[in-house]
């Protein structure tokens, strides 16, 4: 639109400049105290769009000026946050290569100017398990925590399968069950009945069966055979 009226002045210029040029279309006189000036009213018109132009040009120029500081601020976090998903793609290929190294060094090099900061945190965290590194695993967590709000069940899950990789049985049904307190979802009852199971805690197994049938967890055929291999179990 703006370039359409911008066309039409051109046009409307072009017609009305020869005409103001070919006729006497009178003078225009500005007085100002001593000071009078006199000039023809084509000459007047020709300096009035000289002056609204460079006006213009002038107050663009001073916007641009002011809005620079704004611009560079945009710019730079724009350029930090692309090096951040850099690095957060290249931390997870190494993560999947299995160089703990680089993921570890790639995903914590700056996970703030991230727009997805927990990711970073999160694999951090399963590089820290398979490192060994329990307390630095679970501190990573925690940050991730920070940006999960709403997302505790996932993280407790994610927890819980780390544990249940190291070994730590015990710790993993605490999360797993953590993670069910938050949200009731099917794949962390089957954690659960996973981790029960390689404990052989049949007792838990049997207390945990109502909260399976009422959820669902388990088809028709599957709580019963897991029904029964508790039953016995317990029977011995």
């Amino acid at each position: 639109m703006k370039a359409i009226i911008f066309l039409l002045l051109i046009v409307a210029a072009g017609f009305g400049f020869p005409l103001l040029f070919e006729q006497d279309a009178g003078f225009v006189v500005m007085s100002w105290q001593a000071w009078t000036v006199k000039m023809s009213l084509a000459t007047f018109v020709i300096f009035s769009v000289i002056g609204f132009a460079v006006l213009f040009i002038l107050f663009k120029i001073l916007g641009w000026i002011w809005d620079l500081p704004h611009q560079l601020r945009v710019k730079t976090a724009l350029h930090k946050q692309n090096k951040a998903h850099q690095g957060l793609g290249l931390g997870y290929l190494n993560l999947l290569q299995q160089q703990w190294e680089q993921a570890e060094k790639h995903l914590l090099k700056s996970p703030q100017f991230s727009i997805l900061p927990a990711l970073h945190y999160v694999g951090a965290s399963f590089i820290a398990y398979q490192k060994g590194d329990a307390v630095q695993a679970a501190d990573h967590i925690d940050h991730a925590k920070a940006f999960l709000d709403g997302h505790e069940a996932e993280v407790a899950f994610f927890q819980a399968k780390m544990l249940q990789q190291q070994g730590q049985l015990v710790l993993a049904v605490e999360q797993a069950q953590q993670a069910l307190e938050h949200a009731p979802y099917k794949q962390t009852y089957l954690l659960l009945i996973s981790l029960y199971l390689q404990l052989a805690d049949w007792q838990a197994l049997q207390e945990l069966l109502p909260q399976l049938r009422k959820q669902k967890a388990l088809d028709a055929n599957e709580l019963t055979i897991l029904e029964t291999r508790v039953q016995a179990m317990l029977a011995q």
